[in-house]
């Protein structure tokens, strides 16, 4: 930690101390009469408390999206991104991190450069 390598102090600390597994925190049943311990169980209870609250039934009206003032379209958002924009973009990126949906890492962007950039 003296070397501010967090990353390194953590893996020192897992491997010391091991993984740490803190299991589930138990929680009440709907009526409140009874507590659930199980794993299974306790998941089975949070579905069941978001499908109350998430379904209901709504009550919005719809007549007041007409007092939403409407701004005019800005049109250079549609304008082609600059390779500037992509380089900056890329420099941004962190390295050592996991890679996106694309499955590619950072480094392999920041490794290829302006060949890369110009296709982007």
């Amino acid at each position: 930690m003296d070397r501010n390598d967090t990353k390194a102090f953590y893996d020192g600390l897992k491997a010391v101390y091991g993984t740490r597994d803190s299991g589930s925190v138990p929680m009440r049943s709907e009526d409140g009469d009874m507590l659930i311990t199980d794993r299974a169980g306790i998941m089975s209870r949070w579905a069941e408390h978001f499908k109350s609250v998430l379904n209901q039934p709504s009550q919005f009206d719809s007549s007041v999206l007409d007092d939403i003032p409407q701004w005019d379209t800005e049109h250079s958002l549609m304008d082609p991104i600059s390779q500037t924009e992509v380089q900056k973009a890329i420099d941004r990126m962190s390295s050592r991190k996991l890679p996106g949906q694309d499955g590619l890492l950072p480094e392999l962007f920041k490794a290829n450069g302006d060949q890369l950039t110009a296709r982007l």
